[in-house]
C-alpha cells in the first residue's frame, strides 16, 4: 500500500487509509467513544471492533484507555489473520 506510519502518530488521521482498505474489503470497523466509562479499571472509553470481509465470520473487538492502542491492535490483527503473516511485518508497511 505503500503507507508511511510515522511512530509517533495519533489520532485516526495516520491509519485512515488502512482503515478505508478492510472497508474496501468488505469489512465493518466500528470506533466507539464511550463516555460513561471513566474509571481506571472499566476497560477504556475506547471501543475498536473490526468484523466480516477478510476475517469471514470472525470478528476482532477490543476496550481501550488509548483510541492509538485500539486502532493499532485491530489493524495489526486483521493484517495478521486476513493476510497470513506476523505483526512485525505489518509494522514494517507489507501488502496484503
Amino acid at each position: 500500500m505503500g503507507l508511511e506510519i510515522p511512530e509517533d502518530w495519533s489520532g485516526c488521521d495516520p491509519v485512515w487509509p488502512l482503515i478505508e482498505r478492510v472497508r474496501e474489503e468488505g469489512a465493518v470497523f466500528l470506533i466507539k467513544l464511550d463516555g460513561v466509562r471513566t474509571e481506571p479499571g472499566d476497560g477504556g472509553p475506547y471501543t475498536v471492533l473490526c468484523s466480516g470481509g477478510q476475517l469471514g465470520e470472525d470478528y476482532l473487538r477490543g476496550d481501550f484507555h488509548s483510541l492509538e492502542a485500539g486502532l493499532a491492535s485491530v489493524l495489526i490483527g486483521y493484517g495478521e489473520r486476513a493476510c497470513s503473516f506476523p505483526a512485525a511485518d505489518v509494522t514494517r508497511g507489507r501488502d496484503c
